[in-house]
């Protein structure tokens, strides 16, 4: 699944690019925009469905954040209820088409996907802040005679592909953690806290890397995420761990426009040399690999035993 999402990936950025005015790739912006995917999410031992909305929401309202994308599921919508995505509308966000079936391209024909774009579309329109952007599920784009044909639709129908720049198994980080909570270990949530920041800023330095190997740094970057507890509990230690690197966060809506003049000729706060960038170092983030995340929260105790005879609560 990785090793095809990093292909997915790479395809996506280099269409990304082409997207991207000439004359918008001059220099280092360090702009950044949030996206969440898979939303809305069912509950779990440490967050119902809402209270996870509503810690995101919180979080992004404390740390001052512009609207990020939300990219909805539309039969999570129906299974889970409308009020925790109608809460990101509410809120300023942009509810944002990631289909009704969630299926991969690939695995349809490009008729079926486009009919279960425009279901999702009928539900999803109705709530506060829906915006034309769509995002294919798994990332996955079909192949040439279906893209062309999906991306026909979704030109028709006033969309635009919102493709992202930086990936990450935040998804993964989050299936460790209900597994090591399920098994009754006790969470250390500092530990954890440390471990998931160390991995996504490891891959947002990744790829903006891989973008400054190719000469093309003056660009607007698209973060992934996803609907889970891990984004619930830190995306406003994130959102201020990027802004300590100098990162400037961007609304969703500015995401796929061109830099603006003011921003094309703003330097990194920290300056990186070539021997330093992580993309030259290896063939993809460390934080993409399933072994080194798996081997990254046993090493740092993430996770320990409860002793026999305490009571564990999700609190703990």
């Amino acid at each position: 699944m990785v090793s095809v999402l990093r292909k997915l990936l790479c395809v996506g950025m280099v269409v990304l690019l082409s997207a991207q005015p000439a004359d918008a790739r001059v220099s280092h912006a360090k702009r950044i925009a949030i996206t969440i995917d898979d939303a809305p999410s069912p509950s779990t031992p440490l967050f119902t469905g809402q209270q996870r909305a509503l810690s995101i929401i919180d979080h992004l309202r404390k740390s001052d954040a512009p609207p990020i994308g939300v990219f909805a599921i539309g039969n999570h919508v129906v299974n889970f209820g409308t009020e925790q995505l109608k809460l990101y509308g509410l809120a300023g966000h942009a509810i944002c088409n990631h289909t009704y079936s969630h299926r991969s391209l690939k695995n349809c024909s490009a008729e079926d996907y486009v009919r279960d774009i425009q279901k999702a579309e009928k539900l999803l329109k109705e709530m506060p802040g829906y915006a034309h952007l769509f995002r294919y599920p798994y990332l996955d784009e079909g192949y040439p005679a279906q893209t062309q044909k999906v991306n026909s639709a979704l030109k028709d129908l006033g969309y635009t592909n919102a493709r992202i720049t930086i990936n990450n198994c935040d998804y993964y980080m989050s299936h460790i953690l209900q597994k090591e909570r399920h098994a009754g270990k006790r969470i250390d949530y500092e530990k954890l806290r440390t471990v998931y920041l160390q991995v996504m800023l490891e891959c947002v330095e990744y790829f903006d890397g891989w973008f400054d190997l190719q000469g093309k740094q003056s660009m607007n970057h698209v973060l992934l995420m996803h609907s889970n507890d891990l984004t619930a509990l830190y995306i406003g230690d994130l959102v201020q761990a990027l802004r300590d690197r100098g990162w400037t966060i961007i609304s969703i809506h500015d995401a796929y426009k061109p830099v603006p003049e003011d921003f094309k000729n703003i330097p990194s706060k920290i300056v990186e040399t070539n021997s330093a960038n992580p993309a030259r170092a290896r063939n993809s983030p460390k934080g993409m690999s399933v072994r080194y995340l798996v081997e990254l929260f046993r090493q740092e105790k993430v996770f320990v035993d409860v002793r026999p005879g305490e009571t564990y609560t999700a609190s703990n």
